[in-house]
């Protein structure tokens, strides 16, 4: 009899262990109460519950057997999401940049200027590009970038590392440059669709910027599912893919760079996912695919 009840013990431990591995993390289930969000009640988030309804109409029919990269990464307990507050850019504001721009140019450019919030506008010059002269090399490029950035007060420190785009083989003349991107990042964490641009062509000179950088107000702290949760979902077929899959039923293949960022849902809100890039066999596609973090229980009620 003692054996019998030892062997059972046996069991459940293993049994528990197993769980906790695949969860990939050793912490309890997180609350949803409260008390994540220093005491205060957490307001729903009606954003969320629409793109999952979207999310399970769309992709309820994939099934996808991936392998992960193991060990999974760990998730903190919670999260901050964002609501995000539009302010208008008046017509003076654009001109004061124009101006500074044109300080920084010889000669003076005419500048178009797009957008009417602080979050988005736009400036393209519309004087043909310098002619005979080389374009800058990578690291020019971003040191004009960010010079112009700085110099114009549109130069944010919430940037990662800038990417460079090479675009001087285009055959639209007017296009040709060395694209210098700054993405936002919060908390160390990388938000795509929040950017500035610089187009930079030949002779050093400022073709174009691109401003896309959201006013946020932080509405609280989530709780956030883990990655072993994220990996069930995703396997289960729910996520929002960046293209279509190219076949029906299951699909095999491999998810790399699981990790957590930012993502903006709807016009109004910014809040943590669990992205990754799914690579199926002999390159039948690889797409992106995004799964919201915050915890399912925690969004409450759409009002």
């Amino acid at each position: 009899m003692k054996t019998s009840v030892a062997f059972l013990m046996f069991l459940v431990m293993i049994c528990a262990f197993a769980a906790i591995l695949d969860c990939g993390c050793s912490t309890p289930r997180h609350n949803t109460d409260a008390s994540a969000n220093g005491g205060q009640a957490l307001p729903p988030l009606p954003e969320l519950q629409a793109d999952e309804a979207e999310e399970d109409y769309r992709y309820s029919a994939w099934e996808l057997d991936l392998t992960w990269p193991q060990p999974l990464p760990k998730a903190p307990a919670t999260m901050a999401v964002y609501r995000i507050v539009e302010q208008q850019r008046n017509a003076v504001d654009l001109l004061q940049i124009e101006e500074k721009l044109n300080g920084l140019e010889v000669p003076a450019a005419s500048w178009l200027a797009e957008g009417k919030t602080a979050s988005y506008h736009s400036l393209r010059r519309q004087d043909p590009p310098l002619a005979g002269q080389p374009f800058p090399d990578q690291e020019q490029a971003i040191a004009i970038a960010r010079k112009c950035l700085q110099a114009t007060n549109l130069w944010r420190d919430e940037v990662g590392r800038p990417m460079v785009c090479n675009n001087t083989y285009s055959m639209d003349v007017r296009s040709a440059a060395m694209g210098v991107w700054f993405f936002r990042q919060i908390d160390g964490r990388d938000l795509p669709s929040a950017r500035i641009s610089v187009q930079v062509g030949r002779g050093g000179q400022v073709r174009e910027i691109l401003f896309q950088w959201p006013q946020l107000e932080k509405i609280g702290d989530y709780p956030i599912i883990t990655a072993g949760e994220a990996k069930h979902a995703v396997n289960a077929g729910r996520g929002r893919f960046s293209e279509g899959l190219e076949e029906c039923g299951t699909v095999t293949g491999e998810a790399r760079k699981l990790e957590l960022a930012y993502r903006q849902y709807g016009a109004s809100l910014v809040a943590p996912a669990w992205t990754r890039r799914v690579v199926a066999p002999k390159g039948k596609f690889d797409v992106g695919c995004d799964l919201p973090a915050v915890d399912r229980d925690a969004w409450g009620p759409v009002r």
